[in-house]
């Protein structure tokens, strides 16, 4: 079974909580978040809090031929997307 998944907008509030939870189930994550709306503090809480390794990649979803670059090369199986920006 592929245990690879990809969360948009990891570095928020629900991001980063799902992401601890794929983490303590042994999934290999990769985060990616253009740290608008966030801070890499957050990423760094993610690591010594679940105590694994996963991937972070600061870039923004829009950027989507290195989004289907990144679900190629991890044979991703599962995405999840809370990526959002605050409206000033």
């Amino acid at each position: 079974m592929i245990k690879n998944i990809l969360v948009t907008g990891g570095a928020g509030y629900i991001g980063s909580h799902l992401s601890i939870e794929l983490l303590n189930l042994n999934y290999n994550i990769t985060i990616v978040d253009n740290l608008i709306n966030s801070k890499k503090e957050r990423i760094r809480k993610i690591g010594s809090i679940s105590k694994k390794n996963f991937t972070f990649l600061k870039l923004d979803v829009k950027n989507t031929k290195k989004i289907e670059k990144i679900l190629k090369k991890k044979k991703n199986r599962f995405s999840y997307s809370f990526s959002c920006t605050k409206k000033s």
